[in-house]
């Protein structure tokens, strides 16, 4: 019973901190109930939390390499049987003059019509959604969402859940969430879109503005991913994956596909001439092209698999070329 009371008399604390006019007071009022400020996405922003809350990076496979933090951050609470978590992750989308009119129509369908405003300054801008229907048969039950556009322009998300024991305390974890999303202070962290190059390990990438490349390493393999950063409301969705490492796990065979059943159309890669295998699910605006390259780096004895995937057919050849735009390190 301590666990509860405790909950509550730290849920009564910050909803009467809610009811102060001035973000500042709130803020001055929600420190003392929420004493513990952690980093989101490498310091891209920062929010208060309960003394017990821990980052804890998502569980993964042992094969799999583990979450890079500068694309999520996973902040876990419990109390007994009941679990909240804020889940931030990167959304590589691009804010304009509009964002705060566009957060109410970004995927909106889990989410009331009512988002809230709770900070608006030239480094931060955040708007809060209450879910709308909370889907009780998921473990993870989504409670809010918070949507945060940064100086940088870009923004990204962080989402409160709850487990269904906690989804029973519903009223005291919105609160909570409330709360801490209230106390949303800007980082120095912010992303680097300009055109330029890129060193990671031995490639190099030449990315076009509004690209961001992110780099995970596991065990014997490396995975790369690019990413063309998008408006808030663009429907395009792309994508550039190069893994490099002895096992690959070619697409095709995931959609139960085969070779045959590609469209092959010219290309390089890392200086090799390859032939691009071409796949498409118009149903599901699915394309993609993607090749195997062994021995792509010889020295390091490690092969390539690259994978170009878009919701649009259009986008393939400008995401082609920026992928055998990828050279060796000399």
């Amino acid at each position: 019973m301590y666990v509860f009371h405790s909950l509550r008399a730290l849920v009564w604390g910050l909803t009467a901190a809610l009811f102060c006019a001035a973000y500042d007071g709130l803020a001055q009022s929600a420190a003392a109930a929420l004493p513990n400020r952690l980093p989101l996405l490498g310091g891209r922003a920062y929010l208060n939390f309960p003394a017990s809350a821990v980052s804890s990076a998502r569980p993964v496979d042992i094969m799999s390499a583990k979450p890079d933090e500068q694309l999520e951050t996973r902040i876990v609470l419990d109390f007994d049987k009941s679990r909240v978590v804020f889940f931030a992750r990167e959304l590589f989308r691009l804010a304009d003059s509009h964002f705060t009119e566009e957060a109410a129509r970004f995927e909106s369908g889990p989410f009331t019509s009512m988002p809230r405003v709770i900070r608006t300054t030239d480094s931060v801008t955040a708007v809060v959604s209450l879910a709308a229907h909370p889907d009780t048969s998921e473990s993870a039950i989504l409670l809010q969402r918070l949507l945060v556009r940064t100086l940088d322009n870009t923004v990204f998300e962080v989402d409160a859940y709850v487990n269904p024991a906690g989804f029973q305390r519903r009223t005291e974890f919105d609160a909570l969430a409330t709360a801490v999303f209230n106390t949303i202070q800007p980082g120095r962290r912010l992303l680097n879109l300009q055109a330029r190059t890129e060193t990671h390990d031995e490639l190099v990438f030449q990315l076009p503005n509004n690209y961001y490349v992110s780099r995970r390493h596991s065990y014997d393999f490396y995975v790369y991913n690019i990413w063309p950063l998008t408006p808030l409301l663009s429907t395009t969705e792309n994508r550039i994956l190069v893994y490099l490492g002895n096992h690959p796990s070619p697409r095709y065979r995931d959609e139960r596909l085969t070779p045959t059943d590609a469209m092959l159309t010219d290309g390089r890669f890392l200086g090799k001439t390859i032939r691009w295998m071409n796949f498409s699910h118009p149903q599901q605006q699915l394309y993609w092209r993607e090749q195997l390259v062994p021995d792509a780096l010889s020295k390091q004895r490690l092969g390539a698999h690259v994978i170009i995937s878009s919701n649009s057919p259009d986008q393939l050849s400008g995401l082609t070329r920026v992928a055998e735009a990828i050279t060796r390190k000399k």
